[in-house]
């Protein structure tokens, strides 16, 4: 985990740490860097969600400096936090991945496979408004170092979001389902046909699974079957 949580390109070095502040060369000092360690250590399983058709996966709870991450990369301008997330996320599946039933393989160049019984990520997307606002999508940013790490091919508008809905933290579960009945559709990504590719689903947070049930619902309407969601973190139960 050191090394899946050290950026490795050293960026960012006027900013300070993106949980605590202080003076760092990375987007975390030595000390939170440490406490997000012992946070996702062990790694957390996949699990499976009795309701859903596909697994769920996260680097680690939605908790201490870890939750202080997410809200510094959704909130606070810090889009150096997911290249690193990402890409422990990435690795995290990578050693994961063998013990699963579902036959994930990594295509390595992507480029030079087809995407025909292949596997693929799409990141949730965000409302263009939202995103302009914002000025990128979190989702796609940890879909990205994902993909670095595992080799696996983006589709980054394999879905598109056509409401912009009120955020899901602010409303109960009905109310969460409600507003996202129809708030994705299909994007401008060529999918391939007849046959279509197995989808990974990348997001920030899980929590109720309303949002990545939504999109897995719109893929299924195409035929594109969703066998897997990874976040950086999944909201507890408490």
């Amino acid at each position: 985990m050191q090394s899946q949580l050290t950026n490795p390109l050293g960026l960012f070095l006027t900013q300070g740490c993106s949980v605590c502040d202080r003076p760092t060369f990375g987007p975390f000092c030595l000390d939170c860097h440490r406490q997000i360690q012992d946070l996702c250590s062990p790694p957390r399983s996949w699990e499976s969600v009795p309701e859903q058709p596909f697994s769920i996966n996260a680097l680690g709870p939605y908790a201490g400096p870890l939750k202080q991450a997410i809200l510094a990369l959704k909130y606070r301008g810090r889009p150096d936090v997911a290249r690193v997330l990402g890409t422990a996320l990435g690795k995290q599946w990578l050693s994961q991945s063998s013990q699963l039933s579902t036959p994930f393989t990594p295509q390595t160049p992507p480029s030079r496979k087809p995407l025909q019984h292949a596997l693929c990520v799409v990141p949730i997307p965000l409302h263009p408004s939202r995103q302009a606002q914002r000025g990128y999508n979190q989702a796609t940013l940890i879909a990205k170092a994902f993909c670095q790490a595992t080799g696996l091919p983006l589709l980054v508008n394999g879905l598109r979001r056509v409401q912009n809905t009120q955020p899901q933290h602010q409303l109960g579960l009905l109310s969460r389902q409600k507003n996202l009945s129809q708030a994705f559709q299909i994007g401008s990504q060529q999918w391939q046909r007849p046959s279509q590719p197995n989808v990974l689903l990348i997001d920030d947070i899980y929590t109720t699974g309303t949002t990545v049930n939504s999109a897995a619902s719109v893929l299924a309407s195409a035929q594109i079957k969703t066998v897997g969601v990874l976040t950086l973190a999944r909201a507890t139960s408490d």
